[in-house]
């Protein structure tokens, strides 16, 4: 195996030589006899699809070669660095008095036969390029949900990344070295409050879901601390351009095809508090990049209501018209609200996107963070070279969106070579759309609806944000638990879950187990018959215990049978169990009579309903007269009639 340790990402007149420090190592399981190292140079590529196509292949001829001995034979398991070094100027195969990309072979062998090879790019600089393409760039701070409700950690892959120092570690060391002391390299950084929620969390300690407890001084919080600290710092550089996204990160149209538009703007609000508590500064709502890059007419009319001038896409969000001589296509589109609203929608080249996406994919990429990069440049100076110089109303540009799921080791190489390259220009996102000439063209959203959540699922989402609704009037103390309810719930409308709603279903459940527990406390005691002997008396209600909160609720009872003296609701402030409430009542008539008792929120929402039955044995005066005058009639009537009969 062979891969790159270091490489010249560029060379100039000045500085002609092209270091190569390649790394050798015996996997297989005999003696590599005689090994050299041959470098061969190809023709500069004049295309994209040329340099690709060498990228797979190597050069499609020898411009320029060499061969470098090892001298030493290599046993099984044994590495060995090589160093090359190429002076561009005394190679034939550069134009010294042009511009260009080289497809470079390294190639190892063994008694002139190969054994491995890679494929890279030499990129030479013959002068300063006099119209350096715009390149607008952008990363999403961004990771799964690792917490379960209990708060609890479920996603182990998570601790691994903050032990071993890749994902989001990685990510944003990369960005900070980078930005430090920098004031000409100007990129967008779209943040997941969730994840800040869940890197705060993990740098106090944790408990894993079996059980077993991680200390606040253990590897995995430490670093969840510093990569905390260290996006404080970036929020605090003047060239990062910091956007917060919905609370967990949710698809914007998969909320709203459900009827959830409140629920989104609970996710903005929620995500717009979490992110200025934890980096102490306030996002820029100008730019937005749509949550799985998932977006469609109403959620373009969403945005920009919010303010959003600037939409950060997919390579293929719209079709792009196509370019002479098949040059890059064109990196922004204007997208038109239903109000009228302008808004620029950047595209992020293909053909980088596709590298990209190798990097992710292809392991000998993967292993090789320096030959991934230099091949990433690679293609962006080749687009710049399809018109180095072009006329004086073109201004060229480019997008780039640098995925957070890149290897550990691609992050520093690659933002290191793009933040120093002289053919690009970097320009905030928010900018690039304007100053592109010729302007970018209308386009519009096309194909199928994006994947949403289940109406079953979206409807069990609706119901229990009612409930937290309820919830929050009903709670005094404390009020953070009101809060905690609504951030479960929109974990569970993350855009991980559309996929797998039974992940989702354990955040709804969550929810809706702790406001049944609170409810269920409410709940009068109703079980015991009350008897009365008297016409009129008191009804005294024990309530439930309301636990550690303070709770206001209404008490409220209802019958035809009986009649409630003083009113028959109840305001009651319950901060301790076994509060008495009581109501006057008179009652309408002997006997059993069922009151219904509800308990309801303060604007009226009914929490619990139960029944009491009550008995009075009290004897109606007036209803005595009259059964008592009956009676008296009666034996009137009936001694008439027996005087007569003796009268005969």
């Amino acid at each position: 195996m062979i891969r790159l340790v270091s490489q010249t990402a560029w060379t100039t007149p000045k500085e002609p030589m092209l270091r190569i420090t390649l790394r050798i190592t015996n996997g297989g399981g005999s003696t590599i006899i005689d090994p050299d190292v041959g470098w061969t140079l190809g023709p500069k590529v004049i295309s994209r699809v040329q340099y690709e196509a060498a990228l797979e292949e190597g050069p499609v001829f020898p411009a320029s070669a060499e061969t470098v001995p090892v001298l030493a034979d290599l046993s099984p398991g044994a590495s060995k660095d090589v160093e090359i070094v190429i002076d561009t100027s005394e190679t034939g195969g550069i134009d010294q008095g042009d511009s260009g990309v080289y497809p470079l072979q390294l190639e190892l062998r063994t008694r002139d036969q190969p054994v491995a090879a890679v494929n890279t790019a030499a990129i030479h600089i013959a002068q300063t390029p006099r119209s350096p393409v715009l390149l607008s760039w952008w990363t999403e701070v961004a990771t799964p949900v690792a917490f379960g409700p209990d708060g609890r950690l479920i996603d182990q892959g998570f601790e691994e990344a903050l032990r071993s120092g890749g994902g989001v570690v990685a990510q944003v060391e990369a960005l900070t070295v980078m930005l430090r002391g920098r004031s000409d390299v100007p990129i967008d950084v779209i943040i997941s409050p969730a994840t800040l929620d869940q890197l705060r969390q993990a740098e106090d300690g944790y408990e894993r879901s079996d059980g077993t407890s991680v200390p606040e001084d253990a590897l995995a919080p430490r670093m969840a601390a510093e990569t905390l600290d260290r996006l404080r710092e970036i929020a605090g550089s003047s060239e990062a351009r910091l956007h917060a996204m919905p609370f967990a990160a949710p698809r914007l149209p998969a909320l709203l095809a459900q009827g959830l538009r409140s629920h989104l703007e609970g996710q903005w609000q929620v995500g717009d508090e979490t992110f200025e508590a934890a980096l102490g500064e306030q996002p820029d709502p100008a730019v937005a990049r749509p949550p799985g890059l998932a977006f469609d007419q109403a959620s373009v009319d969403l945005l920009g209501a919010r303010g959003v001038t600037t939409i950060l896409g997919a390579a293929d969000s719209v079709e792009r018209p196509p370019q002479p001589n098949d040059y890059a296509p064109l990196p922004a589109a204007t997208l038109t609200t239903t109000s009228g609203q302008s808004i620029s929608l950047l595209l992020p080249d293909p053909g980088v996107q596709t590298l990209l996406e190798a990097l992710l994919n292809d392991p000998r990429l993967r292993e090789d963070p320096v030959l991934a990069a230099q091949v990433v440049l690679g293609e962006l100076a080749t687009i710049w070279k399809e018109i180095p110089v072009p006329p004086q109303d073109v201004v060229r540009g480019l997008a780039l969106d640098l995925f957070p799921d890149l290897p550990t080791g691609i992050w520093g190489q690659v933002m290191r070579r793009i933040a120093k390259a002289p053919f690009l220009e970097r320009v905030p996102a928010n900018d690039l759309g304007s100053k592109v000439q010729p302007r970018p063209l209308p386009a519009t959203l096309e194909g199928p609806a994006p994947e949403g959540f289940s109406p079953a699922y979206g409807d069990d989402l609706a119901a229990t944000g009612d409930r937290v609704t309820v919830f929050g009037t009903i709670v005094e103390e404390p009020a953070t638990d009101t809060d905690r309810l609504r951030r479960s719930l929109f974990y569970g409308e993350a855009s991980q879950y559309i996929d797998n709603e039974g992940s989702g279903r354990i955040w709804i459940d969550a929810v809706n187990g702790a406001i049944d527990r609170t409810f269920a406390g409410l709940t009068p005691d109703t079980a015991r018959v009350l008897t009365f002997t008297s016409r009129s008396g008191t009804i005294p209600l024990r309530m439930g215990d309301p636990g550690t909160r303070v709770l206001n609720v209404r008490v409220e009872l209802a019958s035809g049978r009986v009649e409630f003296l003083d009113g028959n609701v109840r305001p009651v402030r319950l901060d301790q169990p076994n509060q008495v409430i009581t109501f006057r009542v008179e009652f309408k008539a002997a006997g059993p009579s069922n009151i219904d008792v509800f308990v309801t929120s303060p604007n009226g929402a009914i929490v619990s309903r139960s029944e009491l039955v009550v008995r009075s044995t009290a004897v109606n005066p007036i209803a005595l007269i009259i059964t008592s005058g009956a009676g008296l009639v009666l034996v009137g009537l009936w001694s008439r009639r027996l005087f007569r009969r003796r009268n005969r």
